[in-house]
């Protein structure tokens, strides 16, 4: 991979990370010395500054110098992110609340010392070439997430069922993935819950009740859709599977190895999206 590609995509990964945050929570995350030597060392693996935004960074720059980076224009930097790799120094951002680098070409693994930033709400790495698998600590160690959105890649194990703890999720969107084994059946813990989303995993094969987790979703009066087609799942679908929120508008769950009748047929699921539920080996 060109060196130039991998100096772009570092310098426009640091700035999509703080474009999305607020003003206040900037100037807040800029105080921090830690932050600021990360950045420092960035820039010193950097050959390429197309922007000239950090021209003037040095050891010596006031705060204001790094205020520049909130009259740069967010709006064209996603699709200028090149190919490369999520850098290890990433994990010394600790006030870092948005990553959002999604539809990219970013491969290899995302560091440990990413999943330890606790202060992140959306972690938003879908679309790109990413592999290795989710820590079990996910659960403690981001507290404050809100969308874990990492859907086609090549992530691959277990689920963690620490995502059970993060009172504060409402997306969990991991499609087009190789996850296996079993969906955690305590996500009716998290009440504020809107979307799951593991279709077109390798979730259910050789487990005796791979669908008790829906049974705990009807816990989540926010729930809005679950996808689970396209994987491994058999049997019948539980009856509790109509007793899901009255706000689901959309169902898949085709391309499994389900028998017998369908629940959902008559019941207060009633949004248009609900029957295109790819049912089709029902």
């Amino acid at each position: 991979m060109p060196s130039n590609e991998c100096n772009l995509f570092c310098f426009h990964l640091i700035l999509l990370l703080f474009l999305h945050c607020s003003s206040s929570f900037l100037s807040h995350a800029l105080d921090s010395e830690t932050d600021r030597l990360s950045l420092l060392s960035f820039k010193d693996e950097l050959t390429d500054d197309p922007l000239d935004v950090m021209s003037s960074w040095n050891d010596s720059s006031h705060r204001s110098s790094w205020k520049r980076f909130q009259r740069a224009n967010p709006s064209s930097i996603s699709s200028e992110l090149s190919c490369g790799t999520i850098p290890d120094n990433l994990g010394q951002l600790v006030n870092l609340q948005f990553l959002q680098v999604g539809s990219n070409n970013l491969f290899g693994t995302v560091p440990l010392s990413v999943f330890n930033l606790s202060r992140i709400s959306i972690f938003g790495v879908a679309f790109n070439r990413l592999v290795g698998s989710l820590p079990s600590s996910i659960g403690t160690s981001l507290p404050n997430l809100k969308q874990l959105l990492i859907g086609v890649n090549g992530f691959s194990g277990n689920i963690p069922s620490s995502l059970s703890n993060i009172s504060s999720l409402q997306i969990i969107d991991f499609p087009d993935n190789q996850f296996v084994g079993r969906v955690p059946s305590d996500f009716g813990r998290i009440a504020n819950l809107q979307r799951v989303n593991v279709g077109r995993n390798l979730l259910g094969r050789g487990d005796s009740d791979p669908l008790d987790f829906v049974n705990s979703l009807i816990n989540c009066s926010k729930f809005e859709m679950l996808g689970i087609d396209n994987n491994h799942f058999s049997g019948p679908l539980p009856d509790k599977i109509a007793n899901l929120s009255i706000n689901v508008n959309r169902l898949l769950l085709g391309r499994n190895q389900f028998i017998g009748p369908n629940p959902c047929r008559n019941n207060k699921i009633h949004q248009p999206d609900c029957f295109k539920c790819q049912l089709e080996q029902l």
